[in-house]
């Protein structure tokens, strides 16, 4: 998990560089930060947090790039997910299971 959370952040990274040089000639980049999708890679996941549709992401996905936002939670409410394990203390974060 740490590579592969790693990776997301080095993704991330990438993008707000490319949103903030393409500003200028009009570009807009939008990050998506996607929670659980139901496909075949969530099979064999441990646990399921409420998971969406493939089609509900693309349409959300899309709504997002039509109205050129720069950072979307698809869908939304996992936003509230990110925000706590960004600001959640090391020290706690270690002893969840998650």
């Amino acid at each position: 998990m740490p590579a592969y959370t790693a990776s997301k952040a080095g993704l991330h990274t990438y993008l707000e560089g490319m949103r903030n040089r393409l500003w200028r000639d009009g570009v807009t980049v939008t990050t998506i930060k996607l929670g659980q999708v139901e496909t075949d890679m969530l099979q064999n996941a441990d646990r399921k947090r409420r998971p969406i549709t493939a089609d509900r992401a693309a349409e959300l996905i899309w709504h997002a790039i039509e109205q050129r936002k720069q950072t979307v939670y698809v869908p939304s409410w996992w936003r509230w997910i990110g925000l706590a394990v960004q600001h959640l203390p090391s020290i706690i974060f270690r002893r969840l299971n998650i």
